[in-house]
């Protein structure tokens, strides 16, 4: 999509994809069966050997390095997205996110299990607060990382190490992905009949922005002055304050998407 209203669907013919990244005028996509595809306008993908058949999660973009996490505590690194190199995590831990800010990359997962490292390469388990919830997003903006995950659980951190839990103000959601842009973290997530999108401009104090999405969502972005959803049964929703959301015309795709990101024209 140009504008996050309007979309189309340039097929792929591939394996499910799970995350999205863009970086050095790249488009890295990743997901199940270790399936990495990259493109430079998102229409044309072209398929890259990640070198595992594990399925992948999602993937970040910083200091000249793509770095993908996925199941079992799988981490790749590429400098280019197109030759990968197997990495060692420290853990056996399905890894759901990564980000990238303050010169540190961080992985997120599984029963709270958080992992930083400065090049991609090494990398150290952090102490996350939580051991019982899996952490499904991380994003660094405004000078902090936030990661957020099941049970309403919020954790924020300067660093990549040292982390502090906050409250969300919500109760009984699972927070699938977080994004920052315009002033706002936005927080988006599944609960039993449908999900609930949330924001902040510090992380600390949360307030609760849409509730009527009847679909879950899993993935959210923001780019050119638009905050963008990706969700099931192939709705997708947008907002440019993150308080009013839309949903978009996505007529004549298919299927659920659980990642989204923005590609600079």
């Amino acid at each position: 999509s140009l504008d996050g209203t309007s979309w189309s669907n340039p097929s792929t013919g591939l394996n499910y994809l799970r995350g999205i990244t863009y970086g050095d005028d790249l488009l890295v996509a990743v997901g199940d069966g270790g399936e990495i595809v990259t493109s430079t306008n998102g229409t044309g993908w072209t398929s890259r050997t990640s070198g595992t058949s594990t399925d992948l999660s999602d993937a970040t973009y910083g200091n000249g390095l793509y770095v993908v996490v996925g199941n079992s505590g799988v981490i790749l690194t590429s400098s280019d997205g197109v030759s990968w190199t197997t990495e060692t995590s420290g853990t056996t831990k399905n890894l759901r996110d990564v980000a990238y800010g303050n010169s540190v990359f961080v992985a997120v997962g599984q029963n709270g299990k958080v992992l930083s490292s400065t090049d991609g390469s090494s990398w150290t388990s952090e102490s996350s607060g939580t051991s019982t919830q899996a952490l499904e997003g991380v994003i660094y903006g405004n000078g902090k990382f936030v990661a957020v995950g099941y049970s309403d659980t919020i954790i924020t951190s300067s660093d990549g190490s040292s982390w502090s839990s906050e409250s969300s103000g919500t109760s009984s959601k699972h927070f699938m992905d977080i994004s920052y842009g315009g002033g706002l973290y936005t927080v988006v997530s599944t609960v039993n009949n449908g999900a609930v999108i949330i924001t902040s401009g510090n992380a600390e104090s949360w307030t609760t922005q849409e509730s009527s999405i009847t679909e879950h969502v899993f993935g959210v972005t923001y780019g050119n002055g638009t905050h963008v959803t990706a969700g099931t049964n192939h709705k997708m929703h947008y907002s440019n304050d993150g308080t009013s959301w839309t949903l978009a015309d996505t007529s004549g795709l298919w299927g659920h998407y659980y990642g989204v990101t923005y590609l600079p024209q």
